[in-house]
């Protein structure tokens, strides 16, 4: 029987722990791996103050939909109800109740 000689065995351990940190890195760049926002939110964010970059950081709203977002507040000046927000293109049901759940409309006065 035959032993293995330590320099041996710190290659292989070597290349077993090169591969696994390979893998790693392939499955953290992979498209379907989730990103996680770097900064975390103070929750609830005000859909009647927040800029894009505040907006972002809510779940399911990229930068497109936060640019909407901010564009109809301007139009309409706030937003008085959430019924509002849901006539944003891209906002349907499912998001509006994510919405809800980490946003708030503080009070709208409008002349």
């Amino acid at each position: 029987m035959r032993h293995a000689s330590p320099l041996g065995a710190l290659a292989l351990l070597l290349c077993l722990l090169g591969a696994g940190s390979l893998a790693q890195r392939r499955v953290s760049s992979h498209p379907l791996t989730p990103k996680i926002k770097r900064e975390s939110p103070a929750f609830p964010i005000d859909l009647n103050s927040a800029g894009t970059s505040e907006l972002e950081l809510l779940p399911r709203v990229g930068p497109r939909l936060a640019e909407r977002i901010v564009i109809e507040r301007k139009a309409l000046g706030c937003f008085a109800s959430w019924e509002e927000v849901d006539r944003i293109p891209g906002v349907g049901p499912a998001l509006l109740a994510i919405l809800k759940e980490h946003a708030l409309l503080s009070s709208c006065k409008r002349d």
